[in-house]
């Protein structure tokens, strides 16, 4: 009847597997992570590693350290992280050992992505919720493969890998008046999933949001919103169940806005939709490529 299992803590075994995970219940408690994580305390950003949030983290007035890279598994249960607001003057930072430094926009230090949790790579994000979030003016970054720049989602910026997105719930809104040169993809949960691997597979289940989205491309780019995934052109096979969405679109520049509730482009190998329900409202003055569940699709759908 339930979607989980239920472990007892043991603190005689290593700390950070998952019968003694780590344990995040402050703010204080989730900058360590950040840090811990970039300068290697944590080896392979957290690759076989456990952590769980273990209370809700009020970030009002407070400065919130998005996660960069992360290759383990994380369990909200059920908690939030809310009134978290980056912008590109106080916040799209990371601890470079020493000092809070921009993140790279290029280069093997980039994320290449924007939100709690820049960039996955094989990671579960389970049970969380991101509540009243607020990212704007999000650095422009270098392409990445071939196909976006700057990729902004609610949960995570960029997923590379085999990630399991699980009862993760948005409420918030992306706003950028930069004009990116190139696609520029932004969501609700994932703003872009790429892979070039048909076996790096991405599952989304019984994730939710409410997600305004206001980005601007250059003319010959298209701009890329939606609910759940903004792009997922150069991935793998693609899940998506049980999820909704309610969004709100706006741009007015570039050659087209793609824009859905599931998915905003979508070239993968495969992709897999059921149960999805939400609305969404396009408002923009350049041609629309839009639709209910997905933008623009290529590829076996």
């Amino acid at each position: 009847d339930y979607d989980m299992t239920i472990l007892k803590v043991d603190t005689t075994q290593p700390h950070g597997s998952q019968k003694n995970p780590y344990v995040i219940a402050s703010i204080d408690d989730w900058d360590r992570f950040a840090k811990n994580l970039d300068v290697g305390t944590i080896p392979n950003y957290g690759s076989g590693k456990y952590f769980i949030l273990a209370n809700n983290l009020d970030f009002d007035g407070k400065i919130f350290h998005p996660i960069r890279f992360f290759n383990g598994t994380f369990y909200g249960f059920g908690y939030k992280l809310q009134n978290i607001s980056v912008n590109v003057t106080a916040g799209w930072v990371y601890w470079n050992g020493s000092n809070y430094v921009q993140i790279p926009t290029s280069g093997a230090s980039s994320p290449y992505g924007y939100g709690v949790f820049c960039r996955t790579l094989n990671s579960t994000i389970a049970d969380l919720i991101v509540e009243n979030f607020e990212y704007k003016q999000m650095p422009a970054t270098a392409i990445y493969t071939s196909r976006n720049v700057t990729s902004t989602g609610g949960v995570a910026g960029q997923s590379n890998g085999q990630d399991y997105f699980l009862n993760c719930q948005t409420i918030g809104a992306i706003e950028s008046n930069i004009v990116y040169s190139h696609h520029t993809p932004s969501a609700g949960i994932i703003g872009a999933h790429a892979t070039k691997s048909s076996a790096a597979a991405l599952l989304v289940y019984r994730c939710s949001s409410k997600v305004s989205i206001s980005t601007e491309s250059a003319a010959a780019f298209t701009t890329i919103h939606s609910g759940i995934i903004g792009d997922a052109f150069d991935a793998g096979n693609i899940v998506i169940y049980d999820c909704a969405a309610n969004i709100i679109s706006n741009t007015n520049t570039g050659a087209h806005t793609s824009a859905s509730i599931a998915a905003g482009v979508i070239g993968s190998d495969t992709l897999y939709l059921e149960n999805v329900i939400g609305t969404i409202n396009v408002n923009t003055t350049v041609n629309a490529g839009s639709g209910a569940l997905i933008g623009t699709y290529s590829n076996s759908v």
